[in-house]
């Protein structure tokens, strides 16, 4: 109850809730696997006590130790300092979205590093710590050289922020696309899988 500040106060809800987070962590949860398969958990590192909480358990439980690699969150298409949330539209790409959708909120909402007017961007240069169309690539872009590249040519005011947004439209499209194609080729069996309730003997 230490790991997350309840109380005896806190409803039966709170309480239970780590409970469904931590399980997908034991292999045990999932009858495909072999009971004693090693699990890499990747997650934001807002996720660490649930998986803290797992690996001082596994002993009780019989359960192997999860490994977890932390990954940096996507951050709001509207400022580099706040994490995405899926309850605000505007600030936020959804993978159910249309080629269409993730142009619009990306022209539309994407805050840059450029400058006020082209005239002064193209002797000024942009700053890619702070757009984030650029800090999009560095996520979803495969081609580490010409990420380089158009790093290089941004902060020497060789490419406008327009052209920058069309690039991550371009990379999150084919991203999200290829993600829908996949989704749509499982089936029900598939998604039995990992949904199906495991009962403990």
């Amino acid at each position: 109850m230490k790991v997350f500040g309840f109380t005896l106060e806190s409803n039966i809800g709170q309480i239970e809730f780590p409970s469904k987070q931590i399980a997908p962590c034991f292999p045990s949860s999932f009858p495909f696997l072999d009971k004693n398969s090693f699990v890499l958990i990747p997650a934001g590192l807002d996720q660490d006590p649930y998986f803290r909480l797992a690996r001082d358990k596994c002993k009780i439980l019989k359960e192997q130790k999860p490994s977890s690699l932390y990954v940096s969150l996507l951050p709001d298409l509207r400022g580099i300092n706040c994490k995405m949330s899926a309850s605000d539209s505007s600030s936020s790409i959804y993978l159910t979205d249309s080629p269409k959708q993730i142009a619009k909120k990306i022209n539309k909402y994407a805050f840059t590093g450029g400058q006020e007017t082209l005239e002064e961007h193209k002797r000024l240069g942009g700053n890619t710590e702070i757009d984030i169309p650029y800090q999009y690539l560095k996520y979803f872009y495969e081609d580490d050289e010409e990420l380089e590249k158009l790093k290089f040519k941004y902060e020497k005011g060789e490419i406008s922020s327009g052209e920058m947004k069309m690039k991550c439209i371009e990379v999150i499209t084919e991203f999200v696309n290829e993600y829908q194609k996949v989704r749509d080729s499982l089936t029900e069996e598939d998604i039995k899988k990992f949904t199906e309730t495991i009962k403990k003997k």
